[in-house]
């Protein structure tokens, strides 16, 4: 008894049908333009600040996403305007951040904005780059952003929220979300 394979040749016609019927199958979700952010969870770890060597908690934040043309995010080379770090009076550009987070600090039952350490400073980051160059197709997902805190300018179980909002890459802004509460520094 032998085995034998017996090589199929499929015609290119059939071959291009065939991906024809399976994209046309296949519905683009519709979302809007402007990106909408909705919560996914918060929690927090204990890390160690790798040049000071002191104890930190490592707050991850995850957020949903839908951008209807998928033009999410900034790569380290998006330098130019209007994503420049400084407007041309020498001004912190506020479109240099695509993801604005604002951290507020419960005190005696109220929930008030953390106390910065300047005025210039502040919790904003970036996030990469979502979609291939050059595609705009929808997009939907999460987005994981970490916020370091070092333990010895925080107070002994502190307790957190956040309020997130992206930016796309035209200068739409999603939606302002709430995260759940958080403590930090727990002894």
């Amino acid at each position: 008894m032998s085995n034998s394979i017996k090589k199929v040749q499929i015609p290119f016609f059939v071959l291009v049908g065939l991906l024809f019927i399976l994209n046309a199958c296949y519905e683009k979700p519709e979302f809007p333009v402007v990106p909408q952010i909705g919560f996914n969870s918060i929690s927090a770890s204990a890390g160690q600040d790798p040049n000071t060597l002191s104890p930190t908690d490592v707050v991850t934040i995850t957020i949903d996403f839908q951008d209807g043309d998928g033009d999410l995010g900034l790569n380290e080379t998006d330098t130019l305007p209007p994503y420049q770090k400084e407007n041309e009076d020498g001004s912190p550009n506020e479109f240099n951040k695509n993801y604005i987070l604002d951290v507020f600090l419960e005190q005696n039952g109220e929930f008030i904005p953390y106390p910065l350490p300047n005025p210039e400073f502040n919790f904003n980051g970036r996030y990469q780059r979502l979609n291939v160059e050059g595609r705009k197709t929808p997009l939907e997902g999460i987005i994981n952003h970490k916020v370091i805190f070092q333990r010895n300018l925080t107070q002994p179980n502190t307790l957190l929220k956040f309020r997130v909002q992206i930016l796309d890459r035209a200068l739409n802004r999603s939606n302002v979300i709430e995260t759940d509460t958080i403590r930090i520094n727990i002894r």
